[in-house]
Parts: structure tokens; C-alpha cells; sequence
């Protein structure tokens, strides 16, 4: 996360000299802004005129896929162990 705060006479453009990536996002005070690529590789956002603060955090569409597919795992297990778990109580049931 990178927090920037700007103080301007007019508005301006914010350029952060690290590379651009789709996985970037940006909030002015709080709202969701649009990234940009300037200078063909880096980032950049509009900065209205007056005191704001910028947040910049990374957060990649594969992270999302990675969460969601964890997720699944650990309920396909969860699922597994409930099943063969209630089907060893009901062999046991039957022994009786």
C-alpha cells in the first residue's frame, strides 16, 4: 500500500514512477479512481485541485482466483471428512 497526500493550487497529474500493472487500484479520499499508464510504463492519477489522499494498493485477478479456488478446496475436504466420517459412525451403527 502506498498513501499519498497532495496539496495543489490546480489540478494536476499524479505519477508514481513504479511499473503500471491491471492489478493496482486507487482511491481519492476514500472513492475508487482510475489508474492510468504514464509514460508508457508507470502509474498515474488525475490530483483535483486542493489537499487530498491517495491510496494505492495491489490487489491482482489472480489473487482473487487463488482465494476462490482455496476456498473450494477446503470445502470439497470439508465435505470429504464429513462424509466418510458419517459413514464410519453408520458402519459402526450397523455392527450393532
Amino acid at each position: 500500500m502506498v498513501k499519498i497526500v497532495t496539496k495543489t493550487q490546480s489540478d494536476e497529474i499524479l505519477v508514481l514512477a513504479d511499473q503500471y500493472d491491471d492489478g493496482w487500484l486507487a482511491k481519492i479520499d476514500g472513492i475508487q479512481t482510475q489508474i492510468s499508464k504514464a509514460n508508457l510504463t508507470f502509474r498515474a492519477v488525475k490530483a483535483p485541485k486542493g489537499e487530498h489522499e491517495f491510496i494505492f494498493y495491489y490487489w491482482p485477478k489472480s489473487f482473487e482466483a487463488g482465494v476462490k479456488i482455496s476456498a473450494v478446496t477446503i470445502l470439497v475436504i470439508a465435505l470429504a471428512a464429513l462424509f466418510l466420517s458419517f459413514r464410519k459412525n453408520m458402519s459402526i451403527i450397523r455392527s450393532y
